[in-house]
């Protein structure tokens, strides 16, 4: 770095311009020449400011030092989540409750690596892994892994991958796509990496939910990765559809009725019959919960649709 100095400057003053030009290299390391004059010399931190603040270059540079330590924390955070989804991924199946032979717990549907939202509900269905002989996502059938053994890191992996590509390569459509039609019309979807699907409970089991006991219920449910996703991928909005499965996940999480609002909407039905439905709103782990009484597969109002995009 260079140095200029107006004239009439005294030994000690050009010794402390020597000074000055040190410290700002430090600081504005794009700063090549450091100009003082009488008034400046006797001030350091006047001298520091006005290089600071006239130079553009180092503005520029320290934004774009702030926004890779931002990346970097971020690309962390995402490993984070990424290791954790991949324990899970590994665990073998549980004995104490009856799950689909050579399955994996399917933690998420979808891109939860670029996710905004997401969705909720009890667990995958049986044929989440395999429609007329083509498979849906890596499973231990693919690996050959037995249903007791733990999966290796580079197998948990593939799954991992699998699920990230689950709606590029053959979702379950006849579930999926009512759900898709909820949220496209504000530009979400499965199919753009905007949504990422979530289950109560990681593990599709032979025997439907309803069938099962309360005890082994309670043995697969795994809210952890719930928490695990909304927290890492600062997911804003938990869509729940269904009475039956807002009502467990509420329950599971000892959420407080006082802290559910719920509004009752009156529609009329295409036979002039006047129906409702119920919208349940809550948060939780820092983010907006919104569920609804009515299982969409099963009919679902436009009013409905409506009233859920405006959450969005």
């Amino acid at each position: 770095m260079k140095y200029k100095m107006t004239k009439n400057h005294n030994t000690q003053q050009r010794l402390y311009a020597i000074r000055v030009s040190v410290v700002i290299q430090a600081f504005c390391p794009a700063q090549t020449i450091v100009s003082v004059d009488r008034f400046i010399a006797r001030n350091p931190l006047l001298h520091i400011a006005s290089t600071v603040s006239g130079n553009r270059r180092t503005t520029t540079q320290s934004n774009d030092i702030e926004e890779l330590r931002m990346n970097k924390k971020e690309i962390a955070v995402q490993q984070q989540l990424k290791e954790f989804l991949l324990d899970k991924i590994s665990e073998p199946l549980p004995t104490n409750v009856k799950i689909v032979e050579g399955s994996i717990p399917i933690v998420f549907f979808g891109n939860v690596e670029k996710a905004e939202i997401a969705t909720l509900s009890l667990n995958p269905s049986n044929i989440e892994f395999e429609h007329n002989g083509v498979g849906r996502c890596v499973d231990r059938k693919h690996l050959k892994v037995s249903d007791s053994q733990k999966l290796t890191r580079e197998q948990a992996e593939s799954v991992y991958q699998s699920l990230l590509l689950f709606f590029q390569v053959n979702p379950y459509k006849k579930w999926f796509n009512p759900m898709n039609k909820l949220f496209q019309s504000k530009g979400f979807e499965y199919y753009n990496d905007k949504i990422v699907h979530l289950d109560i409970s990681p593990w599709a089991t032979s025997n439907k939910w309803n069938s099962l006991s309360r005890e082994e219920r309670e043995s697969i449910i795994d809210t952890s990765i719930i928490k695990k996703v909304i927290e890492k991928r600062r997911i804003k909005k938990l869509f729940i559809n269904g009475k039956t499965a807002f009502n467990v996940f509420c329950e599971t999480l000892s959420l407080n009725t006082n802290d559910i609002q719920q509004s009752t909407f009156t529609y009329t039905t295409q036979n002039g019959n006047n129906r409702s439905f119920i919208i349940y709103e809550t948060e939780i782990f820092g983010c907006k919960v919104v569920g609804w009484n009515l299982y969409i597969h099963q009919g679902c109002p436009q009013d409905l649709v409506k009233k859920i995009n405006d959450y969005l």
